[in-house]
């Protein structure tokens, strides 16, 4: 239950306890990005049920209503790139606003989402 959505690409092998999830597979770096996007945040807020205190639950089965599209490895790598960046500069406490919204782009163009689409997306968030 949260009312953050906090996924972090841990290249670091850190341990987590009973309340985090793991995912393992390809194109993380395009899954973390799309799991922090305004997208996903909007995705998050009309699938996965409210809980009391403003939170919500993360679980498999909401978590199956979204959908997720399929990229290749050449696009996975250019979002690894962009969230690695991010986590750099966030580190040493620079403004990130450039990288966010580039992801945003990126992810706007994979999802084919109309300008309308986007606009309420932002209304939303």
């Amino acid at each position: 239950m949260t009312k953050y959505l906090p996924f972090v690409y841990d290249k670091g092998s850190f341990f987590t306890n009973q309340k985090c999830f793991i995912i393992t597979g390809q194109h993380l770096g395009y899954l973390t990005a799309f799991l922090n996007s305004k997208l996903f945040r909007f995705a998050f807020r009309e699938y996965f049920p409210e809980l009391l205190g403003d939170t919500r639950e993360l679980s498999k089965i909401f978590f199956e209503n979204v959908t997720v599209m399929p990229i290749d490895d050449l696009q996975n790598n250019l979002f690894s790139n962009l969230v690695e960046a991010l986590v750099n500069k966030k580190l040493t406490g620079e403004n990130t606003a450039a990288i966010e919204d580039e992801i945003e782009r990126y992810l706007a163009k994979i999802y084919l989402l109309s300008d309308e689409e986007k606009n309420l997306i932002n209304s939303r968030i």
